[in-house]
């Protein structure tokens, strides 16, 4: 159900900016679909990707254009959940980055609509890269920061160690 809640403040961000500015639905549904534990029910991949053909629909008035990116998104991270088991932060951030610029590049010269400038794709990147690092960030906790000063990771050789 967090899916519709995303979905929902995607919908209030639309009416305020009156663009679509953040992904939050697409960046939560990307993180899931990198995950170790991800599975086909209703909940964790239908219900999202039904919020996300409706918001394409919202976005460029045609129903199922955000499978061109979601369809080879999805092959890669079923074959990439194998392979990197859940340790990756890279490939939900470059999913993101893939996908605001099909939307935002891609769609609209497919369609015909303008384009918009440079620093506003950029400045939608950088806001959704934000957004992605945030839902890793809570999701992951400090398993998604650099290894650095003070930073404690448990290993089964310190359990004994007291």
């Amino acid at each position: 159900m967090l899916a519709i809640l995303l979905f929902f403040l995607d919908l209030l961000a639309f009416t305020y900016f009156e663009q679509w500015v953040i992904f939050s639905l697409l960046a939560f549904f990307i993180f899931k679909l990198v995950s170790v534990n991800f599975s086909y029910k209703f909940t964790s991949f239908w219900l999202p990707i039904s919020l996300l053909l409706i918001q394409s629909f919202l976005l460029t008035g045609v129903f199922g254009l955000s499978l061109l990116y979601l369809l080879p998104m999805i092959l890669i991270a079923n074959h990439c959940r194998r392979v990197l088991l859940n340790s990756s932060v890279i490939l939900p951030l470059i999913f993101i980055v893939i996908a605001v610029l099909a939307e935002n590049v891609g769609f609209k010269l497919l369609l015909g609509l303008p384009i918009a400038t440079f620093f506003v794709t950029i400045m939608k990147i950088l806001v959704n890269l934000g957004l992605e690092s945030l839902i890793l960030l809570g999701t992951r906790g400090n398993r998604c920061l650099p290894y650095g000063k003070g930073r404690k990771v448990w290993t089964p050789s310190r359990m004994n160690a007291s």
